[in-house]
């Protein structure tokens, strides 16, 4: 538990504080225990930052596929699927969401630590695939392939950094309708 409440405490600091800001020590404090359980349970800085990283990867797809999903009136709710425009809207708001609270700084900012030895912070094959069905349904298309998955994902990352470089949202709004515009059969 201690283990988790340390990760948990280092998602709260990087997201609060910013990576400039992310010590052992703030997490320590954060988490409300001893410096060496924070070493203990992790090992090193670069270890620990990694997992934080990675809850951080899982709360954005989480967010991301539950507003990509959820129903949006009486016709999903009879056929009992869920996506459809209203998961789009629900979608911009998770990336407005994210980066006005600090998400996405946390998240561009982790990056770039990756050590070598641990898996890169990308959808796995499994991961892709939901992010793709869930795209479909909202869509309301048979299926897309994993290329247009990836990049969606991708176009979802820049317009979230777009908001964060300070561009209006009404401007990044046009964009990010036409990313999903783009995806549909001509």
């Amino acid at each position: 538990m201690i283990k988790d409440d340390i990760v948990d405490a280092g998602l709260k600091v990087l997201i609060e504080h910013g990576l400039d800001n992310w010590t052992i020590d703030a997490v320590a404090a954060q988490a409300k225990c001893a410096k060496g359980l924070v070493h203990y349970h992790h090992g090193t800085k670069a270890r620990l930052l990694h997992q934080v990283a990675r809850r951080l990867a899982d709360q954005r797809f989480d967010r991301r596929l539950r507003a990509l999903t959820r129903s949006t009136g009486a016709r999903d709710r009879r056929v009992g699927v869920g996506g459809g425009t209203g998961g789009v809207d629900a979608l911009w708001k998770v990336l407005r969401s994210d980066a006005a609270s600090g998400a996405s700084a946390a998240w561009f900012g982790v990056l770039g630590t990756r050590p070598a030895s641990e898996p890169p912070l990308v959808y796995d094959d499994t991961r892709l695939g939901e992010f793709a069905r869930a795209v479909a349904r909202a869509l309301e298309l048979p299926s897309i392939d994993p290329v247009q998955a990836r990049a969606l994902r991708a176009a979802l990352d820049g317009l979230e950094a777009e908001l964060l470089a300070g561009t209006p949202p009404d401007t990044v709004r046009d964009t990010y309708h036409g990313a999903w515009l783009a995806l549909l059969p001509a």
